[in-house]
């Protein structure tokens, strides 16, 4: 409870290294609650949201938020509970892309690991999680930088290629537009476009 309480009031409290690090220590607890899992995941995604304006440009344990928030995904069956903890990844990128926060390839490797097998799945609820797959790779590339983006070419282009092939657009409708900012931000940081 008071996690919750503290989620709902980051936009009055003064976000510091340390309360963000409380919380996530509080979620690499051992056998925790999925529940309980969800609250602290929607505490730092709202911690996030407001830490930027501390400007600070490291997070404590950022593969930690990865690891827990994918631990997360693997483990519910609940599509919705999968795309908080997908959010939670998508808020701690975008912090590190608005600061320029530089990520380490530990981190890097931890938020590409699982992206593959979840957009392979086919127990995705048509599509729900892919336009956050998407964006999380758009953060990712950009987080990263042009070298270690060029390592992403593997993974990003036959996605790319499978959404805006025309023969697929009616399945893909709804990813077209996160597919392009994608697109333009692997092109914007690729010297060549392989």
């Amino acid at each position: 409870k008071p996690l919750l309480l503290v989620g709902c009031a980051g936009a009055y409290l003064t976000i510091t290294n340390e309360l963000l690090e409380a919380t996530v220590n509080v979620l690499s607890t051992p056998h925790m609650d999925m529940a309980v899992k969800l609250i602290v995941m929607e505490t730092i995604t709202s911690l996030l949201s407001h830490f930027e304006d501390q400007a600070t440009g490291c997070i404590p344990h950022a593969h930690v938020i990865v690891d827990c928030s994918y631990q997360l995904v693997t483990s519910s069956k609940d599509v919705q509970s999968k795309s908080k903890a997908l959010s939670c990844v998508s808020s701690l990128l975008t912090y590190m892309v608005a600061v320029k926060s530089c990520m380490d390839d530990a981190t890097a490797n931890v938020v590409i690991s699982i992206l593959p097998t979840l957009w392979k799945d086919e127990n995705d609820d048509p599509g729900m999680l892919r336009p956050q797959i998407l964006e999380i790779l758009s953060l990712l590339a950009q987080a990263v930088g042009p070298n270690q983006a060029k390592l992403m070419q593997p993974l990003v282009f036959p996605i790319l290629d499978s959404v805006l092939d025309p023969a697929s657009q009616a399945n893909n409708e709804s990813l077209i537009g996160e597919a392009l900012r994608l697109w333009l931000t692997m092109l914007r940081l690729l010297r060549a476009y392989d």
